[in-house]
């Protein structure tokens, strides 16, 4: 299962723009509910990405994987 904290896959000609991943709530930080848990593979903020990521960001966001982890974008063929 392919596993990301924002979008599995963003497609050719798609953009994300202006968007982020936070686990924080309000000052409150809940370590057992807020964090990125996944059996396989893990992209931080996109897993898959074939189009356009700008002004985007995680920020405060654990991530636990069996498998590999990329803090931002797994697999990268796009901008």
């Amino acid at each position: 299962m392919l596993t990301a904290g924002f979008v599995v896959e963003n497609i050719s000609g798609a953009e994300i723009s202006l968007s982020y991943v936070d686990c924080k709530y309000n000052d409150v930080w809940s370590q057992a509910e807020s964090k990125i848990n996944a059996a396989d593979n893990t992209g931080g903020f996109v897993y898959s990405n074939n189009g356009k990521i700008s002004n985007s960001y995680i920020i405060n966001t654990p991530i636990y994987s069996q498998g590999n982890i990329a803090g931002f974008v797994y697999e990268n063929n796009g901008e």
